[in-house]
């Protein structure tokens, strides 16, 4: 056992016809319980290393919506920190769009470059991706879901993609689109990969709204400069032409 867990087993086995010594089973529980020690240490130093890489990955990618850097950045910086990360083929994002459509706007491919006709294509929101949107909690697929999820997305065929994580991104409180990570591989993209993601994603959500907060107040502003100019008229009682 590896810290209340059933990690394996140590099997001693003779040729000899005669029996192992009556002690053996005591001397071979001390070299397991040796062996638990030090698999438990050895796991634990990884997960210190996994998690001190994506706090530091977490970080740089939070100094660039600091920065104000634009969300196309920040979402390939993302990809490029989840790459580093999982090591997965492919992360891409997509836009809602009016009239129940979805643009993909982004994608951060391992097989550069990206496959003609993919960044900037439309295709309709099918239900279940309405259905998550509207949960708003991390969906994982599984090779067939995948294969469903992608199927309006010819060139994504020839990668081959195999199992996939979600994250819709919010911004003001709606569902703005999702980041999805997308690997090629059978065995998925490891448990552990969805909680740093889910922050990267926020992150992705915060730059977006960064954006549209500046451009909403670049338009006030716009509108309260016009409004001074035309009472600017009124007040020096110019003519109504020319006020018009």
């Amino acid at each position: 056992d590896v810290e209340g867990r059933l990690w394996g087993a140590m099997v001693a086995v003779s040729r000899q016809p005669r029996q192992l010594p009556d002690d053996t089973e005591a001397r071979m529980a001390q070299f397991t319980e040796l062996m638990a020690t030090a698999i438990a240490n050895t796991e634990s130093r990884a997960e210190v290393e996994r998690l001190a890489a994506e706090q530091a990955a977490l970080r740089r990618v939070a100094t660039l919506v600091a920065a104000g850097d634009a969300p196309d950045d920040v979402f390939a910086a993302v990809g490029d920190e989840v790459r580093r990360l999982v090591g997965n083929d492919l992360t891409s994002m997509f836009r809602c769009e009016p009239g129940g459509m979805l643009t993909l706007v982004a994608v951060r491919a391992r097989a550069e470059p990206v496959p003609e006709g993919l960044v900037g294509a439309r295709i309709p929101m099918r239900r279940q991706f309405a259905r998550f949107l509207e949960a708003r909690r991390p969906v994982r697929l599984d090779a067939r879901g995948t294969a469903q999820w992608t199927t309006d997305l010819p060139a994504v065929e020839p990668l081959g993609l195999r199992s996939a994580i979600g994250v819709p991104i919010i911004v003001g409180g709606r569902p703005w689109g999702a980041i999805f990570v997308c690997d090629a591989t059978d065995d998925g993209l490891p448990p552990e990969a969805e909680q740093p993601f889910v922050q990267f994603t926020e992150l992705v959500g915060t730059a977006i709204a960064n954006v549209q907060a500046r451009t909403e107040i670049s338009r006030l502003a716009d509108e309260q400069a016009a409004l001074r100019r035309v009472a600017t008229l009124v007040a020096r009682e110019a003519s109504q032409a020319e006020i018009f």
